[in-house]
């Protein structure tokens, strides 16, 4: 085969998802997690939360959807709980994106997934991160939503015996997925759409209009 055809071939087999690279025959799995990131996401996992209230937001023939609410030492912590008519041992914390309200694209593939036989929950975020009046904040508001997505997995697994988790997250919320997973073990299965790699970059040189209205407000 000559080399152009040989070139268009694979191309054409990487495009279709039926080509793979194999993964390196030395890699051993991730480096331990050092005991300084357990110490400084450390909250009190033995009383982590107080129920507050639950609601039936939604019923039909093949899903419900509840909202729950927690009271935590990181504030209150609000859960939309999507099952099945059985729920099954498993759990997708799915993240929401920054933009948009009421959560509906976190909404359209929570619901989604558990149409399809996978529970999941959305963990409502804190709107001070996209508010310019807290930008000297950031780093505890971040931390604070970790520790929150922690909570949501203790609450899960004592109250809805859930053994098995995964996180989805798009954009904003595959941020939070690459934060919240390398810090908590339960986490297994992660999949992170469209995040950001820096955030220093992200909100110093980033072209997107809306973070460019942020970043020349915090400069004014």
């Amino acid at each position: 085969m000559k080399l152009p055809n040989y070139l268009t071939s694979i191309c054409l087999l990487a495009l279709s998802g039926c080509f793979t690279v194999p993964m390196n025959r030395d890699y051993r799995g991730p480096s331990k997690r050092p005991a300084s990131v357990q110490e400084y996401y450390q909250y009190n996992k033995n009383n982590s939360y107080q129920f507050v209230s639950k609601e039936q937001v939604h019923k039909d023939s093949a899903l419900t959807q509840e909202r729950i609410q927690l009271e935590t030492e990181a504030g209150i912590l609000t859960l939309d709980y999507f099952h099945g008519a059985e729920p099954s041992e498993e759990l997708v914390l799915v993240f929401p994106i920054l933009g948009g309200r009421k959560n509906m694209i976190a909404s359209y593939f929570a619901d989604y997934f558990a149409r399809n036989g996978m529970d999941t929950a959305i963990v409502h975020r804190d709107e001070k991160f996209k508010d310019p009046n807290y930008i000297d904040q950031l780093e505890e508001i971040l931390k604070l939503s970790v520790i929150r997505d922690r909570i949501a997995l203790d609450y899960f697994e004592k109250e809805h015996h859930k053994k098995r988790f995964a996180s989805f997250g798009i954009s904003r919320g595959a941020i939070n997925v690459a934060i919240t997973a390398g810090v908590d073990p339960r986490l297994k299965f992660n999949v992170m759409a469209l995040g950001g790699t820096s955030l220093v970059k992200l909100f110093s040189e980033s072209k997107e209009r809306r973070i460019k209205r942020y970043r020349q407000t915090v400069q004014q």
